[in-house]
């Protein structure tokens, strides 16, 4: 096997150290230079101060060097993080702290909580509970639904309608998703089970459907299809989260949820809304120019939303 020398080996962690540097920092004002018995590193100023010199369209110290060997190699790199790059990153990592979140919530919450809730519930809470858990019903999210639509129209609110459309289509989208995974995991609820940890129960059946959580995941995915629409209210957000949020609380108040269930559910709500409002305005931008109509009918009971589209 050819060996390394060391002097090769510390130009490659130099390139890994400067190029991760240039990448999650966003610091593009990095240069290095090799002699035959020295190694020195230069940082620039902020390249907004720089002027181009080479005619590449980046400053002169703007550049990541490469190294192979005793070659030096620059290569020019964009300052910063795109937005798309940001959004892609913030996405995963919040993805990957919920997993860690509900599996924490499996191993050391679920069963403290649920014994520490039942132990400490009041009248009181029973009475908040009772308030707050049909904000995740299908009949008081439909109507919800219908009215905010109706006011859209007579208002000629464009967001009101559009809050009402991506809820609406969120809630069917999360509903068959949150649907599947009941009769995937078939979990116990903790009114019938002493033990989290029981899986598998009978198809179909109310006690063996508890993962996840069908009240939270309405809740905040009519949460994030408001929060999302209007996002540069700075109120509305923490509003429509805390009320979903409470929703989930209700549950496990309720003794129908472990508290793993209501994380699920709400990470499944997130995910219909923001799939479902990326597609509306996918949707949208194709079919510019053509009008759509919609027509929300509400009744005792049942409610329903439809639509034509004149090309």
């Amino acid at each position: 096997m050819k060996a390394v020398s060391p002097t090769i080996f510390t130009k490659f962690l130099i390139r890994v150290a400067l190029t991760l540097a240039t990448f999650c920092l966003g610091h593009t004002s990095f240069a290095v230079h090799f002699s035959s018995d020295s190694i020195s590193a230069v940082a620039s100023p902020s390249t907004s101060e720089l002027k181009t010199t080479d005619g590449t369209g980046f400053p002169e110290f703007n550049r990541t060097y490469f190294l192979l060997g005793d070659t030096v190699e620059a290569l020019p790199v964009k300052r910063g993080w795109s937005r798309e790059k940001k959004k892609f990153v913030w996405s995963a990592a919040g993805a990957v702290a919920t997993f860690g979140l509900g599996l924490a919530a499996y191993h050391w919450v679920d069963e403290p909580l649920k014994e520490f809730v039942q132990r400490n519930a009041t009248p009181f809470t029973r009475d908040i509970s009772e308030t707050i858990e049909p904000f995740g019903t299908s009949e008081r999210l439909h109507a919800t639904f219908g009215s905010l639509f109706m006011v859209g129209l007579v208002t000629k609110n464009r967001k009101l309608r559009q809050v009402a459309t991506i809820s609406l289509a969120s809630y069917y989208l999360n509903s068959m998703m949150t649907s599947q995974l009941k009769k995937t995991f078939r979990r116990a609820r903790p009114l019938y089970a002493e033990d989290n940890d029981e899986f598998n129960g009978p198809a179909s059946s109310y006690e063996y459907a508890s993962l996840p959580s069908s009240h939270t995941s309405n809740a905040f995915a009519t949460a994030t299809a408001v929060a999302t629409i209007y996002r540069d209210k700075g109120w509305v957000p923490p509003v429509a989260y805390g009320i979903a949020t409470l929703v989930g609380l209700s549950r496990i108040h309720d003794n129908a949820h472990w508290a793993s269930d209501v994380i699920a559910g709400a990470a499944v709500g997130y995910v219909s809304a923001k799939v479902t409002h990326w597609t509306y305005f996918q949707l949208k931008d194709r079919l510019q120019g053509n009008k759509w109509q919609f027509f929300p009918n509400v009744g005792k009971g049942s409610a329903s939303l439809s639509a034509t589209l004149q090309f």
